[in-house]
């Protein structure tokens, strides 16, 4: 009601003076009679500021039915945009519908209401506690405040907009059609998406899974499941989860994961650049796709699951620590960029047949990760493997100048249809192995600078190194062990003069660098013929043990300070054209010394109990040797 003040005013006859306020049902006429023969006093009215009461109007049909039918209400008057609607617990489960556009200030339900086609506005908090239903033509208007959403909605299609915002707290199922947010959307219960798109299209469109609530998406068809555009977001802080169908459904737009994103079956795609710090879970059969975009992982994200996780032609900026399972990289366009100082660890089985990984940071292996393709692909980060990197066929890995591979335990370059190759141009060690580096098929390249302080093994065809070896220096082997059952060829650098003492090469194939070997101070394999261009000397370990013929041939003399020299087949055969001058050590095993044997202070030990060690030549003993039989 208006607030109203009596005043005076001159009048100029007599009789009765009326004055009206309001209109319809609240209208008020006041009436007075003036007296006075000259001067008369009239009744006015002073329109104070507005100071009206919402009234409060309930619903009484215990059928339900029509909001727009004035008989449905107490008092026989419909709600209007400035009245408060109650709808009671009524007698089994009716639902109220609409048959026009309705406004009301706030609404109570306890009963489903039907908004079929046309448009609600609501300008305050209000509650429907047995859902709401909505279908095409539907939009709901909330102007100000929050509209809850319990017990079961239906949302076939419509619209939600206004100033407020929405909270749904109960279940609500989405079928085949336009779900439109063009305000604040809140899932505190669960939402049913079985077909269709929900559409968030504009700068004011906010949909928050929010902890707690979960989005289950069980379309069938290939199709959009979500679409954020000019502005419009999304965020999961709960559970966002592929519950069926074999399709691939699509999440367009900033699609941001905070909480679990669960990949059942089928396919899901990443469409868009968002930002991540929760967990993706794909199901094995499943596949998890980044198709476009940028997906920003900070620390927190992680990909579990025995499914498939793709980066098809969208990117990570990984800027925590990261974990992924399964991960493929498999687009040119695809890259995954790792922040100084932060780690993404692949487990699992992981592919790399395109793309780049790359940043300052870390890529670190601990499952398998499995390099295929004709394809060049960068890597400018570090990978750092502590399982099995294998690289097969064709491929190339580049490594530019920033990038490097750190193997501590498996690298293996393995050929099937041409041959991988690691190639980079930085001024330091970019191939850096301390466990095992193992070249099969046909043979590999590597045209950088490598470092070998664990085992480089060739097992058939040849390796070529084209770049530095941090382990030949000033004709020196300092380190590593190096198996060559096929060939290892070095192209820079000087030959090997020295096996220093932290060094191994058991050489069953040709290293292009050794022809030149004169000393020995650490472990020299022959399980091969071999033959020195020049004199040797020995003070490590030195074996001929090719098993069938094999013939060490020291061309001048062979002499050994300390250490052992050992054949270890009965047509194994040491021959020094020089003679054998064994001064300190042993010399064992089973076999053929073809040249003449000084011993002036080793040991000289026949056989393996039992064993024959033939001297072909002259056997001469120093008062310092010993002959252990």
């Amino acid at each position: 009601m208006f607030p109203l003040r009596w005043f005076d005013a001159v009048v100029s006859r007599f009789g009765w003076t009326t004055r009206t306020v309001g209109r319809g049902r609240r209208r008020l006429t006041l009436r007075k009679w003036v007296r006075w023969p000259n001067v008369a006093r009239s009744l006015g009215v002073l329109q104070l500021e507005d100071r009206t009461v919402p009234a409060t109007i309930t619903f009484a049909n215990p059928l339900g039915g029509d909001w727009n039918t004035g008989a449905n209400w107490v008092g026989g008057v419909t709600p209007s945009a400035t009245d408060d609607a109650v709808i009671p617990d009524l007698p089994g489960t009716p639902s109220v519908t609409f048959s026009g556009d309705t406004s009301v200030n706030s609404v109570v339900s306890a009963e489903r209401i039907s908004a079929v086609g046309w448009s609600w506005t609501i300008a305050a908090a209000s509650s429907l506690n047995a859902g709401l239903a909505l279908s095409a033509g539907s939009h709901v208007i909330v102007t100000g405040g929050v509209l809850t959403l319990a017990g079961a909605s239906s949302w076939a299609d419509g619209d939600f907009y206004g100033a407020g915002s929405e909270r749904q707290t109960g279940t609500m199922t989405l079928t085949a059609g336009n779900h439109s947010v063009h305000n604040t959307f809140l899932n505190e219960g669960t939402l049913a998406q079985t077909a269709g798109t929900l559409y968030l299209g504009d700068a004011t469109s906010a949909f928050v899974n929010a902890a707690g609530g979960t989005h289950t998406l069980s379309g069938t068809a290939a199709e959009y499941a979500v679409s954020a555009a000019n502005g419009g977001t999304y965020t999961n802080q709960g559970l966002l989860q592929r519950t069926a169908g074999a399709s691939t459904l699509v999440l367009g737009g900033p699609v941001a994961n905070q909480g679990t994103v669960s990949t059942l079956t089928g396919a899901l795609d990443f469409r868009d650049s968002a930002a991540h710090a929760g967990t993706f879970a794909t199901s094995a059969g499943a596949t998890l796709l980044f198709s476009n975009g940028t997906a920003t992982l900070a620390a927190g994200a992680a990909f579990t699951g025995a499914g498939a996780v793709t980066l098809s032609g969208g990117s990570f900026a990984v800027t925590g620590d990261v974990s992924a399972n399964n991960l493929s990289l498999a687009s040119v366009f695809s890259t995954a960029a790792v922040a100084a100082g932060k780690t993404l660890t692949l487990t699992g089985a992981g592919t790399w047949s395109d793309g780049t990984f790359a940043g300052a940071g870390t890529v670190r292996n601990t499952g398998t990760l499995t390099v295929t393709g004709t394809t060049a692909r960068s890597l400018s980060a570090t990978l750092a493997n502590d399982s099995v990197v294998s690289v097969t066929g064709a491929s190339t890995i580049d490594l530019g100048t920033t990038g490097r591979i750190q193997n501590a335990h498996i690298l293996e370059l393995s050929n099937g249809s041409g041959t991988p190759t690691l190639t980079g141009s930085a001024g330091f060690d970019q191939v850096v192995n301390s466990d095992t580096l193992l070249v099969s098929g046909a043979g590999a390249t590597i045209v950088a600078r490598l470092s070998n302080t664990g085992n480089l093994g060739s097992n058939s065809g040849t390796l070529v190194v084209s770049g530095a070896v941090a382990q030949i220096s000033g004709g020196t082997l300092t380190g590593g062990t190096w198996t060559i059952g096929g060939t290892l060829t070095v192209t820079s650098g000087s030959d090997i003069t020295t096996v220093g003492p932290a060094a191994s090469v058991n050489l069953g194939g040709t290293f292009n660098r050794l022809s030149a070997v004169a000393v020995n101070q650490g472990r020299l394999f022959f399980n091969r013929s071999f033959t020195t261009a020049g004199p040797l000397t020995n003070s490590g370990t030195l074996a001929e043990s090719a098993g069938s013929n094999g013939v060490l041939t020291v061309t001048g003399a062979y002499t050994q300070t300390a250490g052992l020299t050992q054949l270890f087949s009965p047509t194994d055969t040491l021959a020094a054209s020089g003679g054998v001058f064994l001064s300190g050590g042993t010399l064992a095993g089973t076999g053929t010394v073809q040249a003449n044997l000084s011993n002036t202070g080793g040991t000289v030990a026949p056989g393996f109990s039992p064993g024959i060690l033939n001297v072909t030549g002259n056997y001469t003993q120093g008062a310092g040797g010993t002959l252990a039989i």
